[in-house]
C-alpha cells in the first residue's frame, strides 16, 4: 500500500470427492440430504429397501472447501515495530469458521533481537449430517410407521420384515442428536529470537490454546 503498510489477501478453493459423503445411510436407497441422494447409479430413483444389513452404495459426492484470509501490517518509520492484524473465513458443507488475529513484533539491539506477541480467536460451527433413518427415528419419537419409515418395511438379517411394534424392533444405537455444535478457540503466542553470530541464531516460541 505504501512504505509502511502492507495488505495481504489469500484465498484457497479445494474441490474434492468422497464416497463416504454419499453413503450416510445403511438403509439401501436412502440417504441424508436432498432427494437427489436417494438415487443410485445413473441418477435413476430406486425403491427404498428398509434393511440395515445391506451396505449403501452410489457415486461419490463432491464438495468444495473455501478459505480466505485478509491480513494487514504496519511498520514504524524506524522499522523496529511491526503491528499486524488479520481476519479469516472457511466454509465447507458441514463446517464454517470465522477467525481474527492481532500481533506485535519489536526489533531491538540493531535488529539482532526480536520479541513478538500474537493472539488469535476462531469461532467455529459444525453442521452435522445424520442418516435419514436416525433423524426420522428421533423426530418421530421412535415411531417406525411415520416419516421416512411410513410404508417402508424394515427387514431383519434374514431378509424378513420385522414387527415394528415388537420387542426386538429396529432402533439406532444412539438415539440423540448432538446439540453443542459450536467451538471457540483462543490462541496466545510469545516469541524471542536472538542472532548470536553470522551462522547461529537462537529462537524460542511458545503457543498456548484454549478451546471452549
Amino acid at each position: 500500500m505504501n512504505d509502511d503498510d502492507i495488505l495481504t489477501i489469500d484465498a484457497t478453493v479445494s474441490a474434492y470427492t468422497s464416497a463416504s459423503s454419499s453413503n450416510f445411510n445403511p438403509f439401501s436407497g436412502a440417504s441424508s440430504g436432498d432427494d437427489d441422494d436417494d438415487k443410485g447409479n445413473g441418477g435413476v430413483s430406486e425403491p427404498v429397501t428398509g434393511t440395515p444389513w445391506v451396505e449403501s452404495s452410489g457415486a461419490s459426492k463432491s464438495d468444495v472447501w473455501v478459505n480466505g484470509i485478509i491480513g494487514y501490517s504496519h511498520s514504524s518509520d524506524s522499522r523496529n515495530s511491526i503491528y499486524s492484524a488479520d481476519i479469516s473465513f472457511a466454509n465447507e458443507f458441514d463446517y464454517v469458521s470465522f477467525g481474527a488475529g492481532f500481533g506485535i513484533t519489536k526489533l531491538l539491539n540493531q535488529k539482532n533481537t526480536e520479541l513478538s506477541f500474537g493472539t488469535k480467536v476462531y469461532f467455529d460451527s459444525w453442521r452435522p449430517e445424520y442418516p435419514t433413518e436416525i433423524k426420522t427415528y428421533i423426530q418421530e419419537n421412535g415411531d417406525l410407521n411415520a416419516g421416512f419409515f411410513n410404508g417402508v418395511p424394515i427387514l431383519n438379517n434374514s431378509g424378513n420384515p420385522i414387527n415394528k411394534y415388537g420387542t426386538y424392533r429396529w432402533q439406532p444405537f444412539k438415539n440423540y442428536l448432538i446439540k453443542d455444535k459450536g467451538r471457540n478457540t483462543y490462541s496466545f503466542s510469545l516469541g524471542f529470537s536472538q542472532i548470536l553470530s553470522k551462522r547461529m541464531r537462537f529462537l524460542f516460541f511458545n503457543n498456548k490454546f484454549k478451546i471452549n
